[in-house]
């Protein structure tokens, strides 16, 4: 869990704020994302939540990631956090001084995670925690908090052009300020992919489970072991994340390897049985195929699921039906798990290691 420490002074020891957003549709798979990816365990509800987590995570990666406030004070009050930052220049901190900024106060947001320390609570915290809703109500108040915040920051207001932008939110009884990015959304262009394929994984369900086979981008090395029609790798690509592909079926990788080129990335994609792969990988991800699902063999599926345990440490497996017993018999650990639905399609995405 994650520790704020109530008499704050110090920035060196930084945590991260983010605005997480999802369709009640998607919520069991951004769950999913927020614990592997933020290492934080939290309901998400449909709209705007926030989660705190001490992993700094790039937001383009995320479909449901939408800011980021990398925060170095938080504050019980905005009169304290005002005084913080008087007490404290920027230049001294973040050397911003003179650059031109802004400050955006965030609307209110749910918050079901639980933090750790809590000691700092008191009679008053509900009447504070109202103050701060009252604070955030309208785009009026929001303004007007973003202003008396900026008073006190060294460098030039500038709200069309800013290069810097600092974003305030009130969460978990404290408020939180920092430098904020936002998810540009770039990755949204692979919709627009020139060969798709009618079952195959939306961009959305593929980005995410990339964030969730590959929490951490380091060197590892990376499969997508039934690729399909590529738009697994699409995601992982658009990320720099180093991933091979692989499909038994000539004519759909040639389909993906036609969308990888599309958009410029760069990645290799092989045609065969993946049973026949003999290279080591530390993450592999298996889309099984539902498609022809019914027509293997629980021994072609268990054999399937032996290769991949095989050849990678760490595994995804997204599937249409029950593999518990299998998954069992080869020797996996179930690490988490979740499902989704499209349309009357329902798929089940599971971590092993």
């Amino acid at each position: 869990m994650i520790k704020i420490n109530k008499n704050r002074i110090d920035s060196s020891v930084i945590y991260y704020v983010y605005s997480v957003m999802c369709h009640e549709d998607e919520r069991a798979l951004c769950e999913l994302e927020v614990r592997q990816l933020l290492a934080v365990s939290t309901t998400i509800v449909a709209g705007l939540n926030v989660v705190i987590s001490s992993r700094d995570v790039d937001v383009t990666r995320s479909p449901f990631l939408k800011q980021r406030i990398a925060a170095w004070r938080a504050a019980l009050s905005t009169e304290q956090l005002i005084e913080q930052l008087s007490a404290l220049p920027l230049n001294e901190q973040h050397n911003h001084c003179n650059e031109r900024f802004k400050v955006e106060v965030w609307k209110e947001h749910v918050m079901e995670q639980q933090v750790d320390e809590w000691e700092w609570r008191d009679e008053q915290s509900d009447a504070k925690e109202q103050l701060a809703r009252v604070a955030v109500s309208t785009p009026a108040h929001r303004q007007q908090l973003a202003r008396q915040i900026g008073e006190v920051i060294v460098g030039e207001v500038d709200l069309q052009q800013p290069e810097v932008i600092f974003g305030v939110v009130f969460a978990a009884g404290r408020w939180h300020f920092g430098e904020q990015v936002t998810n540009s959304g770039r990755w949204l262009r692979h919709r627009y992919k020139p060969r798709q394929y009618s079952t195959a994984l939306t961009h959305r369900m593929a980005r995410s489970i990339v964030n969730i086979a590959i929490p951490k981008i380091n060197n590892f090395t990376i499969i997508d072991l039934c690729c399909g029609i590529g738009t697994v790798l699409l995601e992982a690509a658009s990320m720099n994340i180093a991933i091979a592909g692989n499909d038994h079926n000539h004519h759909i990788v040639q389909g993906a390897r036609e969308n990888i080129a599309y958009f410029g990335y760069e990645t290799t994609v092989t045609v065969g049985d993946m049973q026949l792969i003999q290279q080591k990988y530390d993450i592999a991800i298996l889309d099984m195929p539902y498609n022809i699902c019914s027509t293997l063999s629980e021994s072609d599926k268990q054999s399937m699921l032996e290769h991949a345990r095989y050849i990678a440490s760490r595994l995804v497996i997204i599937t249409v039906e029950p593999l518990d017993t299998l998954l069992e018999d080869v020797g996996f650990s179930i690490i988490d798990r979740c499902t989704v639905r499209k349309g009357n399609l329902v798929r089940e995405i599971i971590v092993l290691e």
